[in-house]
């Protein structure tokens, strides 16, 4: 646990209830910021790469299916938390539109008291040179070579992209901030993949570069809670 003490503290502990969840299914663009509804496609079906803010936070939110995967979640969050004040509950998105949709649905299945919240914090992955690019084992750049490059290097990342250890870091010091301003509270934290994965393999003691090899990967809205021991 030598990397969760590093980015998160010797001795920390949670001191609320700490949910993470991923975006529902989300549609995206590669003709310009400006394009008609009728020319955006599905990313997660057309894999697509859209991590910068100036894209993210803009045309590319959920389609229909995203929609339904974040009622569904807010409805197992429901169950999960159980009997809990709607003034104890706080919600925390990524600012991406995809992200801060699927918060705000399960917003309104909640209905916490505390209007939710944005945090850049919590923004995906920067793939640098990749962003707008399909995603294939054949595109130059390739993500699968960079995620190969995590396993051997977690401080840097080819091509422009965000370092493991600089999502490392970011995610965690939202884990903190939260931690100490919402102490005793149901804290749910809604981003995107890969940043979920690393701040996951934190919490259950897998080495960073590690981070994809979690099973099973994080799907759309799926739900982990992080635990201290």
């Amino acid at each position: 646990m030598a990397e969760f003490s590093q980015y998160l503290g010797e001795g920390f502990k949670l001191r609320n209830r700490t949910f993470i969840v991923r975006h529902g299914l989300v549609r995206t663009c590669l003709h310009s910021h400006q394009a008609p509804d009728s020319l955006q496609a599905e990313s997660n079906v057309k894999q697509v790469l859209v991590t910068k803010p100036e894209q993210g936070t803009t045309l590319w939110g959920l389609v229909e299916e995203g929609r339904k995967q974040a009622k569904a979640a807010g409805e197992k969050l429901k169950e999960l938390i159980g009997s809990v004040s709607s003034e104890d509950i706080v919600i925390v998105s990524s600012d991406f539109t995809r992200t801060r949709e699927t918060a705000e649905i399960i917003h309104s299945t909640l209905q916490p008291k505390v209007p939710l919240r944005l945090n850049e914090g919590l923004r995906e992955r920067d793939m640098g040179d990749m962003d707008l690019l399909h995603v294939s084992e054949s595109m130059t750049p390739n993500l699968f070579d960079l995620w190969k490059n995590d396993e051997e290097d977690v401080m840097t990342a080819e091509h422009n992209a965000e370092s493991v250890a600089t999502i490392a870091a970011r995610m965690s010091a939202v884990v903190k901030s939260v931690n100490q301003e919402f102490a005793g509270k149901v804290v749910i934290l809604v981003s995107h993949q890969d940043p979920l994965h690393i701040l996951h393999a934190l919490f259950v003691g897998l080495p960073l570069a590690q981070h994809k090899k979690q099973e099973p990967p994080i799907g759309n809205c799926d739900i982990r809670e992080l635990i201290t021991q």
